[in-house]
């Protein structure tokens, strides 16, 4: 990066000993350290320091995830990680602008998460990348947030430097002071591939996670400057001392110990069925349930990175007869400031035949036979939004309901039938009958657990769906959901 806001007292001079080591000379490697509980501490600000990390990678990255602790109260750009080759200084970098955003770097592209100004207290990242779909995840506090698309089909170079506090505009150097980082870093880890969601958590719970190209439990470094290594102050998370895994109507328990995952070695269905996991700890004992189906979308989600001009997934099942009422749920997760279409039914007479669609962030419209009412709602924090509307025709009353509360009903299209032959489209609005997209309205974000009846809810049945707990068959539903995915759309944990 050549320049940030906040850089405009970029210093006069290059700093010393960074422009005079375009490749870093060789030096003595340090022996890998198990840093568990200890932190580098930056102490000046501005600063000429940095962690150089020794990790060999066998072959270029297709895949990728980093994941550090940070402690500042920083309040100007500065650089976590950065790893530069000599054809790209921003091959991978982790950097926070201002508080409340990150950027993650691919390639000298990015991405920007917009995420809560804290309490300025340990702020613990994992970013994930993969070459085959583009998708950048992002996670904070052990949360993930709205998956985004950077650099598709791009490869990360094998040679490169690692540098924690300073951002490399040159391979090895180049540093601006006033982009480098002052406080506290701990738990630094690269990996050669994507890690799941389970994994993400353990990291930030430091349970146990595999092995990695970096890892902060064996650790080859060198300090450069003014960062001394520090116990950690913090209070260690203490994380459960077993797992058992328990399946229901066998006597014996499948697995226990101190992994949280249960693996199967392949798949079948034997396998369905109820799974109890009770973890047990110094803080007590908590039990989770889980049911394994087959053809199951449990927990996964479509994730649109971009936005498009055709990017959308159709719904490969349509209703045996006319709609006299309906009722449509789903979960949305985005940062999306704009209009945004999330589920759009269009039959040859009417493309906004049923219409769930939000113009703005505070706002929700529900359109059935072309006509529509709005449902104002708390524009709240990023979070995922699980909605349910329903609609019957003898008295045109709407329902809509908001992560499980009902708000005031009101009235749209009494004596209105919606038709049989339809299209079923999510993540665009049709203007015309399977068709007529346009970018302004495409959706970016995840979405998931989205289901359709033909007939009203209850307020009991809407909160038992937001954990995909059914009372009723609906016409299509996330358990066994019929789909194709129809451009940059991926299926995703």
């Amino acid at each position: 990066m050549q320049s940030h806001p906040g850089g405009q007292r970029r210093a006069e001079r290059q700093l010393e000993g960074a422009a005079g080591h375009p490749n870093l000379p060789p030096h003595p490697l340090s022996c890998p350290a198990d840093l568990y509980r200890k932190v580098f501490v930056f102490r000046n600000d501005p600063s000429d320091a940095y962690v150089v990390l020794r990790a060999h990678l066998e072959q270029p990255l297709q895949n990728l995830t980093v994941c550090l602790r940070s402690y500042t109260d920083l309040t100007r750009p500065h650089s976590l990680f950065s790893y530069a080759t000599k054809a790209q200084d921003n091959e991978i970098l982790l950097f926070k602008p201002k508080p409340g955003e990150y950027r993650v770097y691919v390639g000298g592209k990015f991405v920007t998460f917009r995420v809560p100004e804290g309490h300025r207290g340990w702020e613990h990242v994992c970013a994930s990348w993969e070459s085959t779909t583009g998708i950048a995840e992002f996670w904070l506090n052990g949360k993930p947030w709205p998956r985004k698309g950077l650099q598709r089909g791009y490869t990360v170079g094998q040679e490169g430097i690692i540098m924690l506090g300073q951002d490399q505009d040159t391979f090895g150097g180049g540093f601006d002071p006033y982009n480098s980082f002052s406080g506290e870093l701990a738990d630094v880890y690269l990996w050669d591939t994507g890690l799941s969601p389970d994994k993400m958590r353990a990291a930030y719970q430091s349970l146990r996670l595999p092995p990695a190209v970096l890892a902060w439990k064996s650790l080859s470094y060198e300090v450069k400057g003014d960062v001394v290594l520090k116990p950690w102050l913090r209070e260690p998370l203490r994380p459960p001392q077993e797992f058992l895994w328990e399946k229901k109507g066998h006597r014996q328990p499948l697995q226990r110990g101190p992994d949280n995952v249960l693996l199967f070695p392949s798949f079948n269905k034997t396998l369905v069925g109820t799974y109890v996991c009770t973890a047990t700890g110094p803080l007590g004992t908590a039990v989770a349930t889980y049911d394994l189906w087959i053809d199951d979308l449990w927990d996964q989600a479509f994730v649109f990175p971009q936005e498009t001009q055709d990017s959308h997934v159709l719904v490969t099942v349509k209703p045996e007869q006319p709609l006299q009422n309906f009722t449509v749920c789903l979960r949305s997760y985005t940062d999306l400031t704009r209009p945004h279409s999330l589920f759009s039914y269009a039959t040859k007479e009417q493309d906004n035949e049923i219409l769930l669609f939000k113009p703005k962030p505070g706002e929700y419209r529900v359109y059935v036979g072309g006509k529509f009412v709005t449902f104002r709602v708390p524009k709240g924090v990023l979070e995922s939004e699980h909605i349910c509307v329903t609609w019957e025709s003898t008295t045109g009353i709407v329902g809509f309901w908001l992560n499980g509360k009902p708000w005031p009903r009101k009235g749209l299209q009494r004596g209105y039938t919606v038709g049989q032959e339809g299209v079923i489209v999510l993540g665009q609005d049709q203007d015309t009958f399977g068709g007529g997209f346009e970018i302004q309205e495409s959706f970016v974000g995840e979405i998931s657990s989205v289901y359709m009846w033909d007939r009203g809810i209850t307020t009991s049945a809407v909160r038992g769906l937001m954990n995909n707990w059914l009372d009723a068959a609906p016409i299509f539903g996330w358990r066994n959901f019929p789909y194709q995915m129809v451009g940059e759309v991926f299926l995703k944990p």
